[in-house]
């Protein structure tokens, strides 16, 4: 009697282990499934890392590009601009110098360093600006296409003086191509 006692606590043992192993499983599902989930899982990962490696790729030429381009790019773009703002104050700007995120400084023939924007007027950072552009249409139009450039109330801080030889540059500009001035000035 004592044996089929400790057989049926054993039986009962067994069945609760039984139950609870079920439990275990049905909240882990079926081991089939899983293992086409991880399958599934794994191959998404192996794209993304082919992915990732040509995103990191791409990034790693275009910054090649960048600093070839800024190489060869900004010092022709700092010379014509520099042109243009001469042009416009009569020689008294005589340099621009860009940075890399294409923020500009100037120095006057008087000036030792350059300035920064932030302590221009809001006259001579429109013409610095302008002349940028104007530097950027030459320099990055093709030669021989002579597209239209539309100019939307760049001169609009600008003294008179300044303003007149705006105007004329854009008139020496317009000899080549066409010049479109929106402007809220006579």
């Amino acid at each position: 009697m004592r044996e089929l006692a400790n057989m049926r606590k054993q039986a009962v043992a067994l069945s609760d282990k039984i139950a609870t192993d079920k439990g275990k499983l049905a909240v882990t599902g079926d081991p089939v499934v899983m293992r086409s989930e991880l399958v599934r899982l794994e191959k998404e990962h192996a794209q993304l890392e082919e992915e990732l490696q040509a995103i990191a790729l791409a990034k790693a030429v275009l910054k090649e590009a960048d600093d070839e381009i800024q190489s060869r790019f900004s010092p022709e773009l700092g010379r014509v601009a520099a042109e243009y703002m001469s042009f416009v104050t009569g020689g008294r700007y005589e340099g621009i110098l860009l940075n890399r995120d294409f923020s500009a400084m100037t120095k006057t023939t008087d000036d030792a360093v350059a300035r920064r924007s932030e302590y221009l007027s809001a006259g001579t950072i429109d013409l610095l600006y302008l002349a940028v552009r104007l530097a950027v249409c030459e320099l990055a139009l093709p030669e021989g296409e002579a597209c239209p450039l539309i100019i939307d109330d760049a001169l609009v801080n600008m003294d008179e003086t300044r303003y007149k030889q705006a105007i004329k540059l854009l008139g020496e500009i317009a000899k080549q191509r066409q010049v479109i001035l929106f402007t809220c000035r006579r």
